[in-house]
């Protein structure tokens, strides 16, 4: 090298096999994103026994449901400018430890209203651990494989949701609705003290910042061990550097657009897949299965969905990802119609897996597409935003699903009405503008002494 040399880090990235490092980095990231799920599918299982314990109609618990994810809705708005500023690490390990302590809270919950506060509480560090985790995967992998990355480490949400339920089933029968609290505060705990020390901030977030140079060394060591790296090198990533208000920034020249479809289309799966993972159990219950036969079925809708995310991901790498994406939504439809007709246990459990495969799956490839349709210095932002607008419809879900439970819908009927609005995010999706980033930042000048910039 010279004296003083350009370092492209994107193409670092690009040229070099996937690390142990990037392999770490995938880990945790998943590793947050399953407890995100764990916590997400709890209220699910609680509910029939909750609405037993206290008096109360099952419909009424969807305002419990709403509020959760109410308040991940504003916890996503705010962690991703946050992000964008400060590091996704910071927020990832700043929201499990939020997660955990108001998730021990929860059980101190004596009526219905209580509950609604503290699911709500509990949603903003909900907010801040799956749209960072997205960016901070995505900003580790090469281009050539960034979409089966990030949909492998999205698995972890559906695992986390089986976990939630296989250990439902037989702690709440047992323990009490209670126990599954507990440990859904615990895990975040432990998870947060192993990220605070194992997790490495993004290199990309590190480089368009122009902090941290001796982070940024260490890290590109390991990306590629035989790279000469030295002080006064000038480190830059291949993509668009956007300024100001990263808000702002979604709608810049280019962006405007796939952002607002973006967020339709998020806005629309999300609202399927809540009123799905928040109504499944009770659902199934009232059409004669026994609550663990109910809550092991929902994880069967999450198994579909962690195979659905491995197998999709993996195609649109190789694929065209909207291609794919449009036919996913229409088979959304097709297999959610078909739910409700079928009348054998058996065939009940192939149908959530079906829908599960399809509905989660779709979620995992928009999820990726959020992440490369941003730069990095507003990728936080934007994965966040989507989800902050998504849940929208996560809120209207389960609103609409304790409404037709309360008029005493079939679930013929029920699931008719969830397979129509994926028709309309697959014509969504056809309007969309998929472009890689070209643009290249300006390099950053760094110190020749390791320091904040």
């Amino acid at each position: 090298m010279t004296e003083s040399s350009k370092v492209n880090v994107s193409e670092v990235i690009e040229r070099n096999r996937v690390s142990g490092l990037q392999v770490l980095a995938c880990v945790l990231s998943g590793l947050a994103v399953a407890l995100s799920g764990y916590d997400e599918q709890v209220m699910s299982f609680v509910t029939p026994t909750l609405a037993k314990l206290w008096g109360i109609p099952q419909g009424s618990f969807s305002a419990a449901l709403s509020s959760g994810l109410f308040g991940l809705m504003v916890g996503a708005l705010i962690s991703g400018p946050i992000a964008d500023l400060i590091g996704r690490k910071k927020v990832i390990v700043i929201s499990l430890v939020w997660l955990g302590v108001f998730s021990l809270f929860t059980v101190v919950a004596g009526n219905l209203s209580e509950l609604v506060v503290l699911r709500f509480i509990t949603g903003f560090g909900l907010g801040g651990v799956m749209p960072n985790a997205i960016a901070l995967t995505s900003e580790y992998c090469p281009e050539r494989v960034r979409r089966t990355i990030v949909s492998v480490m999205f698995v972890g949400f559906p695992v986390g949701a089986i976990v939630c339920s296989l250990l439902s089933s037989h702690m709440v029968p047992t323990l009490g609705w209670t126990s599954v609290f507990y440990i859904g505060s615990l895990l975040p705990l432990v998870a947060a003290i192993v990220l605070m020390f194992l997790l490495p901030e993004s290199i990309r977030f590190l480089v368009t910042k122009g902090i941290h140079f001796e982070k940024q060394l260490a890290i590109l060591r390991r990306i590629e061990p035989k790279g000469q790296w030295k002080a006064g090198d000038r480190f830059f990533v291949t993509e668009e550097a956007l300024k100001g208000f990263t808000v702002k920034n979604l709608f810049a020249t280019g962006y405007g657009k796939n952002t607002i479809l973006l967020w339709f289309v998020f806005l629309i799966n999300l609202m399927v897949l809540d009123f799905l993972t928040g109504w499944m159990t009770t659902v199934l219950k009232n059409v004669g299965f026994p609550l663990g036969e109910a809550i092991i079925a929902t994880a069967f809708l999450q198994g579909g969905g962690a195979v659905g995310a491995i197998l999709l991901g993996y195609l649109s790498d190789r694929l065209n990802i909207k291609r794919i994406l449009v036919i996913t939504f229409l088979l959304c439809t097709v297999s959610l119609g078909l739910f409700g007709m079928v009348d054998s246990v058996a065939m009940v459990l192939v149908m959530t897996f079906i829908a599960g495969f399809f509905v989660v799956g779709s979620q995992t490839l928009i999820n990726t597409l959020a992440s490369i349709t941003y730069p990095t210095s507003t990728r936080s932002t934007g994965v966040s935003w989507a989800f902050g607008v998504g849940r929208i419809g996560s809120i209207i879900g389960p609103i609409i699903g304790g409404g037709m439970i309360s008029m005493n819908w079939s679930i013929k009927e029920m699931f008719l009405c969830a397979a129509v609005p994926t028709i309309l995010a697959a014509i969504a999706v056809t309007f969309m503008r998929i472009r890689p980033n070209k643009a290249e930042s300006r390099p950053v000048q760094q110190a020749s002494e390791p320091s904040v910039l």
